[in-house]
């Protein structure tokens, strides 16, 4: 597979303000230095506790957030990626790499570049409840994206036709937001992303707010869509049960970093980070005859504000040793992919 988005030392810092004058005292680093590489046809998993970051980098990689470092490059041809990644190595801000990041770089779109690249990535937010308008029909929430694109041509049939697909029919046109079930909701807010025909979506925690029956159903959905329509997932979720059926690899991140990335299998199989470990044995078994032993995690989270030095899971960590807190590990292949970033592995 081809890669479709590479994201080079990204990172997403909000400002703390303080005093009278409100300056900048802090920065809330909620993504910080992330690399990673989504391929075309996959669905990519990101797990991790709430507050890591998940979906903050999600929305920065569509730029809904502004990008405060780092490049997303998007459906850049080999030839091309190579002759970045050459360009970056030598150390020096030509004039042809910056020609080739303005050209292909997402962080640095804006206005009609940037409107233009909002037809090919979306995302499907976590509460269908909040994410629609509740005063507009079904057929002018889906339509809603194709007038602000200008893709008014056959407007009517592009939007009964995604209705269809996502499970729903012609008479759920003409109904308000609030007399649907939940499950139905977020199959509508499905519809609204892929209306304009996408090749990346971001799913975040689109799961969560139903139950799981429903759960099951959308997930079915989710992967048909992604078959019929040859769709990209990037899917943001704490429920590792439910990323482990879908996912064809998984990144976990723990406060603004990716700690662990691999295949699915192999992570669940092998987890060699230490905060990887903790995650995978809080899955919840369903046989109340198997003792499952789990790895409790002590102390609190520490502030993104004031991160610790070295390796950020540090003081938490029951194999923590003294490099653990001086020098920050940088992610290493362990074989077939398997990264992780971890001085003890």
């Amino acid at each position: 597979m081809s890669t479709l988005i590479e994201v080079k030392n990204l990172k997403k810092y909000y400002p703390v303000l303080g005093g009278i004058l409100r300056r900048k005292v802090a920065e809330v680093k909620a993504v910080d230095g992330v690399n990673l590489k989504i391929m075309k046809g996959e669905c990519f998993g990101l797990v991790g506790e709430s507050g890591c970051g998940k979906t903050t980098l999600g929305k920065t990689i569509i730029r809904l957030l502004d990008v405060t470092k780092g490049s997303i490059y998007f459906d850049v041809p080999n030839d091309v990626r190579e002759e970045i990644d050459k360009l970056e190595s030598s150390g020096q801000d030509s004039h042809r790499l910056k020609e080739l990041r303005k050209k292909y770089d997402l962080a640095t779109y804006k206005g009609a570049m940037l409107r233009a690249m909002r037809r090919r990535m979306q995302i499907v937010y976590q509460d269908p409840t909040t994410s629609l308008n509740p005063r507009m029909l079904v057929k002018d929430i889906i339509s809603e994206p194709l007038i602000v694109q200008g893709l008014t041509q056959d407007r009517n049939a592009k939007v009964l036709d995604i209705l269809h697909k996502v499970g729903l029919t012609e008479r759920h046109l003409y109904r308000y937001p609030h007399e649907f079930s939940g499950g139905q909701r977020q199959r509508i807010a499905v519809a609204r992303a892929l209306v304009t025909s996408p090749e990346f979506v971001v799913l975040d925690e689109p799961t969560s707010s139903v139950d799981v029956s429903m759960r099951a159903q959308l997930l079915n959905l989710f992967q048909d869509l992604q078959r019929d329509l040859n769709l990209t997932y990037l899917f943001v979720s704490h429920d590792l049960s439910v990323v482990e059926c879908i996912a064809h690899r998984v990144a976990v991140m723990y406060l603004g970093k990716i700690v662990e990335l691999a295949q699915t299998q192999e992570l669940y199989k092998n987890p060699l980070h230490p905060y990887a470990q903790a995650l995978l044995t809080s899955i919840p078994v369903p046989d109340p005859t198997i003792r499952k032993r789990r790895i409790i995690l002590t102390g609190e989270v520490p502030s993104p504000v004031n991160p610790p030095s070295g390796c950020r899971f540090h003081p938490r960590c029951i194999k923590a040793t003294e490099i653990c807190a001086k020098e920050e590990p940088e992610l290493r292949n362990m074989g077939n992919g398997h990264l992780v970033a971890c001085h003890l592995v």
